[in-house]
């Protein structure tokens, strides 16, 4: 029979800790996991929305900027033919109640909760205007962005 050493029970108890933290960890991520309502299919997938779902923070949502709460940020294209930046995504931007036209507002801050309606629902609600999805936002104190200006026209300046 081997003589077991004190190095031997340390490293002994060193990885018996190790795996114990490690099993801890991973208990607590899987308890997490499943009492968080954000981690359905749907939440991230923007082709299948949820009904009704709340905008959340780091939402992917095509043309949609999302990394503030309370704020939205509609990404641009220039479209040189009508010489005017235009929306990439086609939802209905409705606040307070007011439908906003495409390419009106750059986005909106400060909105106390916005939600996402499904084509259905915004077809169902604001006719043909919501058949790309509705993000309603609501609030007091919202305040709308401008649209970002055009890119410069010309060539680019030489550097010499």
């Amino acid at each position: 029979m081997a003589k077991i050493t004190s190095n031997t029970k340390r490293v002994a108890m060193l990885i018996f800790f190790l795996i114990s933290a490690a099993a801890n960890c991973l208990a607590k991520a899987t308890i997490s996991y499943e009492n968080d309502s954000s981690n359905d299919f749907n939440y991230y997938n923007p082709l299948i929305q949820q009904t009704g779902d709340t905008l959340k923070v780091g939402m992917v949502l095509e043309g949609v900027n999302t990394a503030k709460a309370g704020r939205i940020t509609l990404s641009y294209k220039y479209d040189s033919s009508i010489k005017k930046a235009m929306p990439m995504s086609k939802r209905l931007i409705v606040v307070n109640g007011k439908a906003m036209e495409p390419g009106t507002i750059g986005g909106l801050e400060g909105s106390d909760y916005m939600i996402i309606l499904t084509p259905e629902q915004g077809v169902k609600k604001y006719g043909k205007k919501g058949e790309f999805c509705v993000i309603e936002a609501n609030g007091p104190k919202i305040t709308l962005l401008s649209v970002p200006s055009p890119p410069p026209s010309g060539p680019p300046p030489s550097y010499q």
